[in-house]
C-alpha cells in the first residue's frame, strides 16, 4: 500500500506529464522578438572602418604625471609618547563597548538560559 505521499506525488505528475503532452493552455503563435537589420561589407570596406581607428604613434615624450603636494612636517600624532593617556583613551572605549555589549550579552544569556557568575 502507497503512501498518501507518495499517491499524491504520483497523480500530480501524471497530470503534468499529461498536460505537457496534449498542451492544455499552450499559444500556438510564437512570442513577437524585435530585430535590426544587418549589412554585409566586403573585407576592403573592414579595413577602411579599422585603420582610421588605430591611432598612429607618436614621437612625442609622455608627460609626467604631477606629483602631489606634500605638508613638510605632518601633524603630531596625539598621545604617541604619553603611556598615561595611552591608558585613559583605552579604558575610555572599553568603557562605551561594554555600554554597548552588556545589555546584549545579557538578553544572550537569558535566551539561553545560562547563569551569570
Amino acid at each position: 500500500m502507497a503512501s498518501p505521499g507518495t499517491f499524491l506525488s504520483t497523480v500530480g505528475h501524471c497530470g503534468l506529464i499529461g498536460w505537457l503532452i496534449i498542451g492544455w493552455g499552450f499559444q500556438s503563435e510564437p512570442l513577437q522578438m524585435e530585430t535590426m537589420d544587418v549589412s554585409v561589407i566586403s573585407g576592403e570596406e573592414f579595413d577602411q572602418m579599422t585603420a582610421g581607428s588605430t591611432p598612429e604613434p607618436g614621437d612625442a615624450d609622455p608627460t609626467a604625471p604631477v606629483p602631489p603636494v606634500i605638508e613638510e612636517v605632518p601633524p603630531p600624532v596625539p598621545a604617541q609618547d604619553d603611556p598615561a593617556e595611552i591608558d585613559r583613551i583605552l579604558a575610555s572605549g572599553a568603557e562605551r563597548a561594554r555600554a554597548i555589549a552588556d545589555p546584549i550579552v545579557e538578553k544572550t544569556y537569558e535566551i539561553v538560559g545560562l547563569l551569570r557568575s
